[in-house]
């Protein structure tokens, strides 16, 4: 089977900025400390991995941190770090799978772990809103500032310096703070406007902890649930928000994606067709926000929710996902995805630490070591198809395989760059014979394919976990 590939010669004016700083992440705050290693001890795995990355784009990973553990933060006398807090169904066997994490305690050095990060790493740093605890949230945020406990400030300011505290932001998730199947529990009468209500509050009591100085992201919505269509952008910008004037002080807004739940099966995730109808509404979205005076992000976002699904979120279908998801947001004007990641899930690229139990719902998963995981190479392919080269677009090329999409990385001249090619056919059973496309490429009138490089992931089965 054979397809035909337009390339154009020179930059299409249709083209989108290729931002440095698509491939983030976003880190579940219970166990920060087993990413980031002991305060002053960095954690040199943690380090690689996002080195592998960095070292190809030029610019390092931005990191998120929070999640749904902001919620349950509680500032602690007499805890450094964090101390999670396990439902009474838990145990240290399930590395905290919701709804087994029921508390985390923070201390003066929790936020302090950011010190282990590398150089110029741009953090978002989320705060409790759930409990709408005015005391309880301006504790959090002076754990980030205040010269007593000295974090990007005080005494250890030197230290702190080589990361951004880029946006603080206050609650995660509210649309799903009643929802019986997380089993959350939100404040009465909760709704958009009560959020908005809140928000307000809060953020201006964090700005005045912090002197005006600090910048917020906002929102952080899933919309996952039918029933829950009210929380949009319009109700959240259009229900006072914009006119207090802690507005000025927010620069992003912010919405969850993932693509399926639990009863995903091997080749649906990859699908072409269903990764398009699922981001398609992003453009829209993103204009509005524009419109605000806003960024627009996806804060969290993988695979599969809830921790992935053994098989598919762990397998070479979560890198080939991860690639055309990735690079078909940014033709749309997205700047920033940050793929969220928990200790021993299934849809992480990376285990910081081993991982002997049951991890994601299944022992699949376990490792008796720190861990690369089949998406890691997803991440590898992205971070290389947007290159160091300052001032890159991406364009879209026309395909009308069912299966194969197609990517072109122009210079800042207008030059083409890098090409990238995808081909997302299942193969499944390794008795039968692997589908193969053949790509014809037409090169626009001036370019020319002599002298350049071909680089391919190959993975074994659509269903491998390892041999990429």
């Amino acid at each position: 089977m054979a397809t035909t590939i337009y390339i154009p010669a020179g930059q299409p004016p249709y083209a989108a900025p290729l931002s440095k700083e698509l491939l983030g992440l976003s880190i579940e705050g219970d166990r920060f400390e087993d990413w980031t290693g002991p305060l002053g001890q960095p954690n040199s795995f943690t380090h690689q991995a996002l080195r592998n990355l960095s070292d190809r784009t030029g610019t390092p990973c931005p990191i998120r941190w929070g999640a749904d553990s902001q919620d349950k933060y509680k500032f602690t006398d007499g805890v450094r770090t964090a101390k999670v807090v396990l439902a009474h169904s838990a145990s240290e066997s399930t590395p905290y799978p919701e709804p087994a994490m029921s508390g985390v305690h923070i201390g003066p050095d929790y936020f302090a772990l950011a010190s282990n990060l590398p150089k110029g790493t741009k953090l978002t740093i989320g705060l409790n809103l759930r409990d709408q605890d005015e005391k309880e949230t301006v504790a959090q945020a002076r754990l980030l500032i205040a010269q007593q406990y000295d974090t990007f400030y005080g005494s250890r300011k030197a230290e702190m310096g080589h990361v951004v505290l880029e946006v603080v932001t206050i609650g995660n998730e509210p649309d799903l703070y009643e929802v019986p199947l997380f089993h959350r529990t939100g404040p009465p009468g909760w709704s958009p406007f009560k959020y908005v209500e809140q928000t307000i509050k809060l953020a201006n009591a964090v700005s005045s902890v912090f002197h005006g100085n600090v910048n917020f992201q906002i929102a952080s919505i899933t919309g996952f649930f039918k029933d829950q269509e009210q929380w949009n952008l319009r109700t959240v910008l259009g229900s006072g928000l914009m006119d207090d004037p802690i507005f000025e002080k927010m620069t992003v807004y912010s919405s969850h994606m993932y693509f399926g739940d639990l009863k995903a099966t091997s080749g649906s995730l990859m699908n072409k067709t269903f990764i398009r109808q699922m981001i398609r509404h992003w453009s829209e979205y993103r204009l509005l926000v524009e419109t605000a005076g806003l960024e627009f992000r996806i804060g969290e976002t993988n695979s599969l929710a809830r921790g992935g699904v053994s098989g598919i979120s762990n397998a070479a279908e979560a890198a080939i996902w991860l690639v055309d998801y990735a690079l078909h947001a940014a033709c749309l004007g997205l700047q920033r995805l940050h793929f969220h990641h928990r200790v021993g899930q299934s849809y992480n690229w990376f285990d910081p630490v081993p991982i002997t139990g049951i991890s994601g719902g299944t022992r699949a998963d376990a490792h008796d070591t720190p861990s690369i995981h089949a998406p890691y190479y997803g991440a590898i392919v992205l971070a290389e198809a947007i290159g160091r080269e300052p001032g890159t677009y991406i364009v879209e090329l026309a395909s009308i395989h069912r299966y194969i999409s197609a990517y072109g990385i122009y210079s800042k001249s207008g030059k083409l760059v890098r090409a990238v090619f995808i081909n997302s056919e299942p193969y499944l059973d390794v008795a039968k014979d692997r589908p193969v496309t053949e790509i014809d490429m037409k090169a626009g009138s001036g370019l020319s394919f002599v002298g350049s490089r071909l680089k391919t992931l190959h993975a074994p089965l659509t269903t491998s976990t390892s041999g990429l």
